[in-house]
């Protein structure tokens, strides 16, 4: 019983450090990518696509693609969020619901 509470318990700090991990990285990106955008060219916002290839990319890597591939079908298993078909991800953004019908 203690045993399978300690698991449970590891596995929870295990999953608030990676995420806060991804937090960090994401927003020392994404902080490093605007500064440089508005001291160089403030009137074209190219930070915003090169953020967007740098999310797409994590969403890759947490989807079980690449190294380490002894964790790669755990990754998969465990990202929880999946793709929606297409026409419901447009009527999702043309009404700004943020959840698909039942």
């Amino acid at each position: 019983m203690i045993q399978a509470v300690a698991r449970r318990l590891l596995a929870v700090a295990q999953a608030s450090i990676l995420a806060f991990i991804i937090l960090v990285v994401n927003s020392l990106v994404w902080g490093a990518l605007l500064i440089s955008n508005l001291n160089t060219t403030p009137t074209i916002p190219w930070a915003v696509p090169i953020m967007a290839l740098f999310l797409w990319l994590m969403w890759q890597y947490l989807d079980g693609r690449w190294w380490p591939r002894s964790t790669s079908a755990t990754r998969h298993q465990l990202l929880r969020a999946k793709l929606v078909p297409g026409r419901v991800f447009a009527w999702a953004m043309l009404t700004g619901c943020s959840r698909s019908p039942p």
